[in-house]
């Protein structure tokens, strides 16, 4: 059975938007090249002091034992407010000085740990942002190549969706570690990811019957997604363990997935 077929898209649309994706991708790209052999924590800190889980097992903060998912809260026994002045004063030291940060969990007690600084030199950018970059850029050109190829399809304006979706995403969760000026986006997609991988499942290789019956359903599903993206959006600065448990629930959601 062919997936069932629509109105394509006007040509317009189409193309505005895989313009509006390429000047994202090429402006994350741009962005990400300045860590280039550029002095570092040894771990990578969000605008709001959060600590992801980013980095190789090679990384001075990985053999220091810094704790992910909290919060830098003080650097030297000096309280820091933002990511910059992590950065910054990372920047004005000998590659390899000891910087000791106060982390701060959702819960518990405080703990300092001595970092070394670090250089990201090529290799580990290729590894770690580079990475993103490119996976990210390929996988949102082959949802624009699918549509581009069938765009009365169903399934292809599923897999645009997800393709899109998931690769910005990564395309802009390499930017969320500084410049961050795709930050509000990269949350807003990686609530609504998971949703667009539903949505595939349902259209792809033929569009499921349950989704012409509760097409609905599937909308509501992504207005959810939408809605939980700009919660985490208003918390990012405001309320550090809602912005917690929306980064556990989506990846939860995306491993159940």
């Amino acid at each position: 059975m062919r997936a069932e077929t629509r109105r394509p898209l006007p040509q317009r649309i189409f193309w505005g938007a895989a313009g509006a994706a390429s000047i994202v991708i090429l402006l994350c790209a741009l962005n990400s090249v300045r860590w280039l052999n550029r002095p570092f924590p040894g771990f990578f800190v969000w605008e709001n002091l959060f600590v992801p889980a980013v980095g190789d097992t090679d990384w001075t903060g990985y053999r220091a034992g810094v704790p992910f998912q909290t919060r830098v809260i003080a650097a030297e026994g000096r309280h820091v407010a933002t990511a910059s002045e992590v950065y910054g004063a990372v920047d004005r030291m000998p590659v390899g000085t000891a910087v000791r940060y106060t982390f701060q969990p959702l819960s518990g007690a405080a703990t300092e740990i001595a970092v070394p600084t670090m250089r990201l030199t090529l290799p580990e950018y290729l590894w770690t942002l580079g990475n993103y970059l490119a996976v990210g850029a390929l996988l949102t050109g082959l949802g624009f190549v699918v549509f581009y190829l069938r765009p009365d399809a169903s399934g292809a304006r599923a897999m645009l969706a997800a393709a899109g979706t998931w690769g910005l995403y990564l395309v802009t969760s390499a930017d969320i570690f500084g410049p961050s000026w795709f930050r509000p986006l990269c949350l807003i997609l990686q609530a609504v990811g998971p949703v667009t991988l539903v949505h595939l499942a349902l259209t792809f290789p033929v569009e499921r019957a349950a989704l012409r019956r509760r097409g609905r359903l599937l909308a509501a599903l992504y207005g959810v997604g939408l809605a939980i993206g700009i919660v985490d959006n208003l918390a990012f600065y405001r309320a550090f363990p809602i912005v917690l448990a929306i980064d556990r629930f989506n990846s939860v959601a995306r491993d159940l997935y």
